[in-house]
């Protein structure tokens, strides 16, 4: 970028100079004739073509007005995009034959002493219940923020939406399989994935303290299984149980 050296004093600016500072010394325009300068209100700088200043500045101006008029339909732009989770939800259970008044979301993202495992009333666009959830220990000893990974013999949580099968009669007493949907979570099946209970895991929030890991399974208390269970037996449809990537 080539500079002109106006004559007389700007009103608004900004100096970059590479690798140099400036002094207070009269700055020589020649000098940094091959550097990459953009100045604008430095006291020691005369400017030589004021009407070429005035014109960049007017085009500094429209290009910020631009942008600030841009900026709101640029925002509704990326939320149409992405579309609300509602719709997504809506759009998803239809295709899928699921349930499309309740489904389960998982936010692993929130720290583990506080709820993160959220029963969602689709119609209605509200928060039903809500529990403690573990995510997996990835082979450590103890893992105090989730990792995700689909390889089978990880012990991690895998992100995805997941259909909740049917229940049986575990280590952990009732629990329900789960069946990934997605190129993140399709081993699900194969890694024994599934929703259980566990006494590790408090009825009430504990933040900051955290509580215990899974070996990837979503894992709660026994009172809060109970409440997933009276949504998961009395629905006509299977459930989406929905872990979400905030990463």
């Amino acid at each position: 970028m080539s500079t002109n050296n106006p004559n007389g004093p700007a009103s608004l600016g900004f100096v970059m100079i590479k690798k140099e500072k400036l002094s207070r010394e009269k700055i020589s325009i020649s000098r940094l004739k091959k550097k990459f300068v953009f100045i604008f209100d430095h006291p020691d700088v005369r400017m030589e073509n004021t009407k070429n200043f005035i014109l960049y500045k007017n085009n500094f101006m429209r290009y910020w007005l631009s942008i600030l008029f841009l900026l709101p339909q640029f925002i509704g732009s990326a939320q149409s995009l992405f579309g609300s989770l509602q719709e997504q939800i809506e759009l998803f259970t239809k295709r899928q034959s699921m349930s499309t008044q309740v489904c389960f979301l998982l936010d692993l993202s929130i720290h583990n002493g506080k709820k993160r495992f959220f029963v969602y009333d689709i119609q209605k666009d509200s928060i039903l219940q809500s529990g403690l959830v573990t995510h997996g220990d990835c082979g450590e000893r103890y893992l105090s923020t989730v990792r995700y990974s689909n390889q089978p013999g990880s012990q991690c949580s895998s992100a995805g939406r997941y259909r909740v099968g049917a229940s049986y009669k575990g280590i952990f007493g009732k629990s329900y399989r789960l069946h990934g949907l997605d190129s993140s979570n399709n081993h699900a099946l194969k890694r024994a994935l599934v929703i259980h209970s566990h006494t590790c895991i408090p009825e009430t929030e504990i933040y900051p303290d955290q509580i215990c890991n899974s070996q990837g399974c979503t894992t709660v208390s026994p009172s809060f299984l109970k409440t997933l269970s009276s949504f998961i037996d009395r629905s006509k449809k299977p459930i989406l149980l929905w872990v979400l990537d905030r990463r």
